[in-house]
């Protein structure tokens, strides 16, 4: 008898525990995704939803979502509540076998309203900490970022490369061709591709034992900017994508916020600006994730100079055609 009492109890607790796990996760992520215009959907019913709810929700009851999902619209992330979280958490799965990609289960409805207060009269939680100059190696200014809210360190590298931003291109949108000079990559490919400057691709990273490898599904946007100089902004943080789900044996971790920029300086002279804020999550302690990736800047742009050596580099056609249009 006190044995069953004991795991009734410690399910209890482990179901507690996970509820208030959630409920920090989404108290996190809401106000940045409502900022970028996320749509909220209200899984309760229509008789519930009538009484009390977020006015910028639509309703859609969880019965009727399969039939209805394509009512939201199309290329938004889709942030989900209800009373509790339990529907929600139901919604959340029905969503993503229909295809969306960014579905965040916020748990109760009142949650959502109170965030979205919160963002209309202090705007989205900042990710604006000042970068500090660190030092410089080899040539390469480097730059770290302490954001608030997060126990992971920016970091920032920024040099001259010698060499035009099309060949650079065509080696840094070359996916699969990663695993040669990009540190420990032991698989890179494209997931997806919905157009040139749109893509989901994978990566995963060897770890040394006895820890287990990290594998990161990552959204890459790139953007043109003509004035002053021709530029590149390839953006890419880590999303969810049904194509590629978790692996057994390996930890999904988050790449939080990650960019390469160039700057346009001549035919055969670039400025280069690249970033990471990445949580390999796991066990690692984030001091330690801190000192590893404090190297990534240096190492990552000797490696690209590196590369961009070999004779079988292929230029970006549309990034020369930018530039030849300028």
């Amino acid at each position: 008898m006190e044995s069953s009492s004991g795991v009734l109890i410690g399910g209890i607790l482990a179901f507690i525990l996970l509820k208030f796990l959630q409920g920090l996760r989404a108290k996190k992520l809401v106000p940045d995704w409502l900022a970028r215009g996320a749509v909220i959907v209200d899984v309760r019913t229509a008789a519930e939803f009538k009484v009390a709810s977020n006015p910028k929700s639509m309703n859609i009851p969880l019965d009727q979502l399969e039939a209805k999902a394509a009512s939201i619209p199309e290329g938004k992330a889709v942030i989900v509540c209800c009373a509790s979280g339990m529907r929600s958490a139901a919604a959340k799965a029905i969503l993503r076998a229909k295809g969306f990609n960014e579905v965040l289960n916020a748990g109760p409805w009142t949650r959502t309203l109170l965030l979205l207060i919160l963002v209309t009269l202090h705007g989205p939680s900042s990710k604006a900490g000042s970068w500090e100059e660190t030092g410089e190696d080899s040539g390469i200014k480097l730059f770290k970022k302490e954001l608030p809210g997060s126990s992971v360190v920016a970091f920032r590298g920024e040099t001259v490369i010698e060499e035009g931003m099309p060949r650079i291109v065509g080696v840094l949108e070359n996916v699969e061709r990663g695993k040669e000079w990009m540190a420990d990559i032991a698989e890179s490919f494209n997931i997806e591709k919905h157009t040139d400057t749109d893509r989901w691709e994978y990566n995963r990273t060897k770890t040394p034992w006895p820890l287990q490898d990290r594998d990161f599904v990552i959204h890459t946007q790139s953007r043109f900017i003509k004035s002053p100089e021709p530029s590149l902004i390839i953006e890419m943080t880590s999303g969810e994508n049904p194509k590629k789900p978790a692996v057994s044996g390996v930890v999904r971790g988050q790449l939080i916020d990650s960019r390469f920029i160039l700057k346009y300086l001549g035919p055969k002279r670039t400025y280069l600006i690249c970033e990471i804020q990445a949580d390999p999550k796991g066990v690692i302690p984030k001091w330690v994730v801190n000192l590893f990736q404090s190297h990534w800047p240096v190492d990552t742009i000797k490696a690209l100079k590196k590369q961009l050596k070999k004779t079988d580099i292929v230029e970006n056609q549309n990034m020369a055609k930018a530039i030849a249009d300028f």
